[in-house]
């Protein structure tokens, strides 16, 4: 019998990246279709609007999850990364409100990605120092 592949080995055929071609044409293809779609007046513009936000999101979870090489890491940066910044995002809002004695303006949900971009990165820092080992209490 045959070793074919040990456990947690990432597959030849993703290794190479041969995937990534075919998923962006694939993809590409689908999200210019239904905007042809949604200009012609058939579909609304909940779905190429979902299918294009959507669709790059999936692929670098994909592409950072294969880079990484297994899903703890990955996980690990982004689940850190949400409570980081969930205390930058509320302490943004603390000095809008609390300091400067200003309503909460409209646009402040644009400071979400700001946030969950230097979270993430603290969180990989972080991880990377510890070689993202879990927390022991």
């Amino acid at each position: 019998m045959e070793k074919t592949e040990e456990k947690g080995e990432i597959p030849k055929l993703i290794e190479k990246k041969k995937w990534l071609p075919t998923t962006l044409t694939t993809s590409l293809t689908l999200i210019a279709i239904l905007w042809a779609l949604f200009f012609y007046g058939w579909l609304d513009l909940q779905i190429p609007l979902y299918f294009s936000i959507g669709f790059p999101f999936m692929l670098l979870f994909l592409y950072i999850t294969l880079k990484f090489h297994s899903l703890y890491k990955f996980l690990w940066i982004i689940s850190i990364g949400i409570v980081f910044a969930g205390i930058i995002w509320f302490g943004i809002g603390f000095l809008v409100v609390g300091v400067f004695s200003t309503p909460l303006p409209e646009f402040y949900v644009l400071f979400i990605p700001p946030s969950l971009a230097i979270g993430c990165y603290l969180a990989f820092r972080w991880g990377k120092r510890r070689d993202f080992r879990p927390y022991m209490w």
